[in-house]
């Protein structure tokens, strides 16, 4: 099965600080997350019960349940979890639920299984589950990908590429591209904290297209556009830059960021346009592609 989401929080209102930490950890790792600050744009004018469903349900590789004597009695906190529990009665039990009990909330929550293995987790300490979850996926990689006591000798299975549907071709390029933004808007943000005299400006232009205007001591370094669009015949990610950027324009780039499938999933490509050809070919993860385009337009600083 092919997943938007490595990982859905569920988690009541009143916990929203601890989740948005771990949220926002995750991302930093590279984790694809669904946290409904993260997706309001996705969310906005849905109905909200097939939405969740499709993402408790079928579009998350795993649910982090964040347990608490306010999470039992929230409607949608409830619903996620009605989701999320068919989901893993129909796995068998199988490592989907990953319960995070705070500051010692030992309640019951309806419809999860009491035997279920839980973290449990000071709120003041949300690294504690990244860390557990980033362990915890290795772990499973490792289960599918080693065999150790497989006889040395076995017939060769070859290996057949899974076939994508436009459908969540067009999901994972447009959720790769929200979080590409969110990537770069941090790496502005961490780059003004460490120089007083850098500033920059985002301004969201629609869903699909954003400009950023960088300054040092208020004159103007660059500005640079990404967009999602279709230039080259496939929905692809662009990159353009320098002191006249057309902001109504599309049909000029500097750089382009491809959806290449592949057998562990849909990854990025940037198509190395730029100088840095060792980039050209390499597959990446959102969080990566941000990085290599920042790369890109820092050499503009100087």
């Amino acid at each position: 099965m092919s997943y938007v989401y490595e990982v859905a929080l569920s988690f009541a209102g009143e916990d929203r600080a601890f989740a948005e930490a771990v949220a926002k950890g995750l991302q930093e790792q590279g984790i694809s997350v669904f946290y409904d600050d993260y997706s309001r744009e996705e969310l906005w004018g849905e109905d909200l019960s097939i939405k969740l469903r499709e993402i408790y349900y079928a579009r998350s590789r795993y649910c982090i349940m964040i347990l608490s004597e306010h999470y039992v009695d929230k409607m949608w906190a409830s619903y996620e979890r009605q989701q999320a529990i068919e989901r893993l009665i129909e796995q068998r039990g199988t490592g989907y639920v990953l319960p995070v009990r705070l500051d010692g909330f030992d309640g019951d929550v309806p419809g999860l299984p009491k035997l279920i293995g839980y973290l449990s987790v000071r709120s003041d300490n949300p690294k504690l589950v990244v860390e557990a979850f980033l362990r915890k996926i290795a772990r499973d990689i490792d289960k599918v990908q080693g065999a150790p006591d497989l006889p040395s000798s076995k017939p060769v299975i070859p290996k057949l590429k899974k076939a994508f549907t436009d459908k969540e071709k067009n999901q994972f390029l447009r959720q790769s591209f929200k979080e590409i933004v969110k990537f770069i808007d941090y790496f502005a943000s961490e780059t003004r904290k460490q120089y007083p005299h850098f500033e920059y400006d985002m301004e969201r232009l629609t869903s699909r297209k954003v400009i950023f205007t960088l300054y040092d001591k208020g004159n103007e370094i660059t500005r640079f556009k990404i967009w999602l669009g279709s230039m080259t015949g496939g929905d692809s990610i662009y990159l353009l830059y320098g002191s006249h950027v057309d902001i109504d324009s599309d049909n000029s780039f500097n750089e382009y960021i491809s959806l290449e499938e592949h057998e562990s999933g849909l990854k990025l490509k940037p198509m190395g346009m730029m100088s840095f050809n060792a980039q050209r070919g390499k597959l990446m993860s959102p969080r990566e592609v941000a990085e290599y385009l920042w790369e890109v337009v820092s050499k503009t600083f100087s």
